[in-house]
Order: C-alpha cells, then sequence, then structure tokens
C-alpha cells in the first residue's frame, strides 16, 4: 500500500484513502472501574448472561464454550454500553492474546464482556472492513511492540483510539467487506471438512490397530485375516541418538536441523 492507496485493489476506484485515528471512526468501551464484576457476581449459564473472554475468540471468530462465565442478570444491565450486538468487533486488550478480534455475527442472545475485552463499534465504517483493518500487517506491528514491553501485554482504550487507519469511500470499504467475508466463510468451510477428516482419522486409528491384548484389529482392508504380531520397537529398528546442536553450528546454508518444534535452521 502507498501511502494513500492501496497496491491491490477492485476495478472502479481511484480515490485516495485517508488516514484517521480508530477513536475518530469508532466508540470503544469495556470492563472498567464499577463496571467490572467479583466471584458473587458469577452464577450459572441457566440463570446468567454470558460474559465473553478472549478463549471465546479462536481464528477470529466467536465460539461458546463449556467452561464460560455467566454473571448475574442485574450485573449485566448496569452496563448498557457493554452489552454485545451483532456487527460489534470484540478486541482483546490485555494478556498474552493481546490484539485477538472478533466480528460478532448472527448472535440471539444476551451477552457482554470480561475486563480482558473492549467492543468496538461504529456507526459509519463497514463492519466487515472494520474487522480486515484490526487484523491488518500495520495493526498487528503496533501490537507486537507492545507484546516486547512487558510481562503482561496490556493496551489502553486511550492508546487504542490513536490507532492511524486508512480509510476508502464507503464503496470500496462495503467492497472488501464483502471480499474478506466470502473468504473467511470459504476459510470456515475448509475448516470443518478438516476437523471432520481429523476425527475420522482419529476413529480409524482406534479401529484399525489391535487394541491391548488383541490380536486383530476391530477394522481392516478385505483379504487379511492373519494374526498381528507383537514386537519391540527396538527388534525391527535402529534408533540414532543425535549430537548436540548449539546455535553457533547453524549456517544460513546447509543441511536443514529439525528438533522437537520443528525446523531449527
Amino acid at each position: 500500500m502507498s501511502k494513500k492507496s492501496p497496491q491491490l485493489r477492485f476495478e472502479g476506484f481511484t480515490d485516495d484513502w485517508e488516514l484517521r485515528k480508530l477513536g475518530d471512526e469508532v466508540k470503544i468501551n469495556g470492563r472498567i472501574g464499577f463496571r467490572g464484576y467479583t466471584q458473587a457476581d458469577i452464577v450459572t449459564k441457566e440463570t446468567g448472561v454470558l460474559a465473553y473472554s478472549p478463549t471465546n475468540i479462536v481464528n477470529n471468530r466467536l465460539y461458546r464454550k463449556q467452561s464460560d462465565t455467566y454473571i448475574t442478570k442485574q450485573k449485566y444491565r448496569e452496563s448498557p454500553e457493554i452489552m454485545v450486538k451483532n456487527s460489534d468487533i470484540l478486541f482483546v486488550k490485555t494478556g498474552s492474546t493481546l490484539g485477538k478480534s472478533a466480528l460478532v455475527q448472527s448472535i440471539n442472545y444476551h451477552a457482554t464482556v470480561n475486563p480482558q475485552i473492549v467492543i468496538i463499534r461504529s456507526n459509519e465504517l463497514d463492519e466487515y472492513f472494520l474487522s480486515v483493518i484490526l487484523t491488518s500487517y500495520n495493526i498487528l506491528k503496533r501490537i507486537n511492540t507492545i507484546k516486547i514491553g512487558g510481562a503482561i501485554p496490556t493496551m489502553t482504550e486511550t492508546e487504542l483510539k490513536k490507532f492511524p487507519i486508512q480509510v476508502p469511500k464507503s464503496t470500496e470499504q462495503k467492497k472488501i467487506g464483502s471480499f474478506f467475508k466470502q473468504l473467511d466463510n470459504t476459510i470456515a468451510l475448509h475448516q470443518r471438512k478438516l476437523d471432520l477428516l481429523k476425527e475420522q482419522k482419529k476413529g480409524f486409528l482406534q479401529k484399525m490397530f489391535p487394541k491391548n491384548g488383541a490380536k486383530v484389529p476391530e477394522l481392516r482392508f478385505a483379504g487379511f485375516a492373519d494374526d498381528w504380531e507383537e514386537r519391540k520397537l527396538g527388534e525391527i529398528s535402529k534408533m540414532y541418538q543425535p549430537l548436540t546442536i548449539t546455535g553457533n553450528d547453524l549456517l544460513p546454508d546447509g543441511v536443514p536441523v529439525f528438533g522437537a518444534n520443528g525446523f531449527i535452521g
């Protein structure tokens, strides 16, 4: 992106983008001061209202969990400005997942947020465009500098309001927002397929190998009837313990080195 327009854009759009502060375009509210809640305000799911936490945000989408926190309806009604609505964006402002966000879509129940999250609400900007902006490289780069700075990364609402964002005309916002919405929906569809395949693999692993004490698996390919043999790993394979490798041994070019956590260098 140049200073006033992106490198890649949809046909028909030529106007410069305007540089603005996030706080000039949105309202940001969080659970601070008297809005905070204590253990006495926490109740059961059946009698309370959901308070979203950072763990509810996964891959920029909202998910409910069995371990969710629920607060009293009285406490919920005390703070109407942090009652979650569709088109809101929930943004994590403190903790190791600082900067994680999700656009609220199609919820049909009452909800609020815990003290780690702020609600970003816009009347003018396209909500999906705004959600994309908050996950853009420039924003994440600023957030990463905050994460490096302290033991518990924290961003105040004032700091968040000062974030510079580049904004096009409304029609281009909607075009960009619609594009990324469709892309996210496609990703979510493939993610569900991937999750299903993982579950299928787990089932096959359980059924296609003999259980303890058994000599044949529960499920096997046609044409195979012989018993499986139990052997020790050392009888059918060789194991090698590599030499210790330090950072001084790593070179820009050469043989790649892999460790327990993946590629090292």
